[in-house]
């Protein structure tokens, strides 16, 4: 497929953006853990690094102009929007556990009945989480369109619906490797070397990955707009 042509063909930006990525995975990795006394403030400045990163990803495919000192100060303004969908998917996603688990355990005595209150249960929470599904593309959408959360919620979802099979065909390879290389990164991280090789690879992916993820969009949003 082109678009995977296109995907491969890495820009000087693109390049730096890795760098910074990588030098944070690393760092994380082998000196930020320690610091769990200051897990929130690390917390929120990750977010804040992943956000501006992405936006300079997003200049890159949409051919805007590129400036650290812009992608920096614009991550900012990005940053409250995307907190906030995380809080809305987060608490989402307690209150549904909560309701399930709750269910489930109020189910007393274990009959065909009770199989099929256990189904029906499982039935249900499946469908707000497809919902919450179709949500993935809002903090993308917000970067993108630089949007309101509202906003950035009802595009993503209306785009997801409409574009969701094709989306699943050019993100299949991406899950893959991602399965791929966590699963090795889970067996060899104690061997350092192969370590610091892996985490250059998850964030070489994880560039590639977003860089698709805005490819597409952009590609979509161009249809329309003709």
């Amino acid at each position: 497929m082109k678009i995977y042509k296109d995907i491969l063909k890495i820009k000087k930006e693109e390049f730096l953006l890795f760098s910074v990525l990588s030098a944070y995975i690393l760092l994380e990795n082998f000196f930020l853990e320690k610091f769990s006394f200051a897990y929130i403030p690390l917390f929120l400045f990750e977010i804040y690094l992943t956000i501006s990163v992405y936006n300079g990803i997003k200049k890159n495919v949409y051919n805007e102009r590129f400036s650290f000192l812009e992608i920096f100060k614009e991550g900012f303004l990005f940053l409250p929007s995307i907190l906030l969908y995380n809080f809305l998917i987060i608490f989402s996603i307690g209150l549904i556990y909560l309701i399930v688990s709750n269910s489930i355990s109020s189910i007393k005595i274990f009959s065909k009945l009770s199989y099929l209150i256990f189904f029906i249960i499982i039935g249900w929470a499946s469908v707000p989480f497809f919902y919450i599904l179709l949500t993935i593309y809002t903090p993308f959408i917000i970067i993108a369109n630089n949007c309101s959360v509202i906003n950035g919620i009802k595009k993503s979802f209306e785009y997801m619906k409409e574009n969701l099979s094709y989306l699943i065909c050019v993100f299949s390879p991406f899950f893959l490797l991602w399965i791929l290389f966590f699963t090795i990164f889970q067996k060899y991280s104690k061997i350092i070397s192969l370590k610091v090789f892996l985490l250059l690879i998850i964030s070489f992916l994880e560039i590639l990955t977003i860089k698709t993820v805005f490819i597409v969009y952009k590609g979509d949003k161009n249809e329309r707009d003709i």
